[in-house]
C-alpha cells in the first residue's frame, strides 16, 4: 500500500488514490506512510492541510521514539523516488513558514542573536531535502 501510494502521488498524480492508500497504511501503523502523509499534506497547497502536515511532522520530530526514524523514512522515500521519473512537480519548496526572518532572538546570556527554527521551517527544510536529492539524480 505504501509503495502504491508513493507511485500514485509522485508519479501518476492520483492524489485521492494515494491518500486512500496512505490512510490504510497509517491505520496499520506503517511509519513510512505516516511520514509520506505529512509530506503530501505539506504539498497539498491549501493552508488547512499544510498546517495539519506541519503539526503532524512536528510531533513526529519531537517524539523521542520517532525522531531518528523520520530520517530513515525520508531516505526510504527518496530511494523509492530516485528509481523512477518523478512527474509530480509539487516538490517545489512550499512556504510553510510565514515568519521569514523573524526567527532571530537575543540570547539571554549575551548580545549574540540566535537563529530559532519553528515547525513550519522544519517542514520547509524537509521538502527541500527531498527535492534537492531528486533533482540531483
Amino acid at each position: 500500500m505504501f509503495k502504491q501510494a508513493v507511485k500514485n502521488y509522485f508519479i501518476d498524480k492520483k492524489i485521492e488514490a494515494a491518500y486512500k492508500c496512505l490512510q490504510r497504511a497509517v491505520n496499520l501503523g506503517h511509519l513510512g506512510a505516516m511520514y509520506v502523509t505529512c509530506i503530501v499534506l505539506l504539498l497539498s497547497g491549501d493552508d488547512k492541510s499544510k498546517k495539519e502536515g506541519i503539526k503532524f511532522l512536528g510531533r513526529m520530530k519531537k517524539s523521542k521514539n520517532l525522531r531518528s526514524k523520520v530520517l530513515i523514512c525520508r531516505e526510504k522515500l527518496i530511494k523509492n523516488l530516485s528509481s523512477v521519473w518523478v512527474e509530480n512537480q509539487d516538490l517545489r519548496i512550499p512556504v510553510c513558514c510565514t515568519l521569514q526572518n523573524n526567527h532571530k532572538r537575543r540570547s539571554s546570556w549575551s548580545d549574540i542573536e540566535e537563529s530559532v527554527q519553528c515547525e513550519a521551517c522544519s517542514a520547509d527544510n524537509e521538502i527541500r531535502e527531498i527535492r534537492d536529492y531528486i533533482s540531483m539524480h
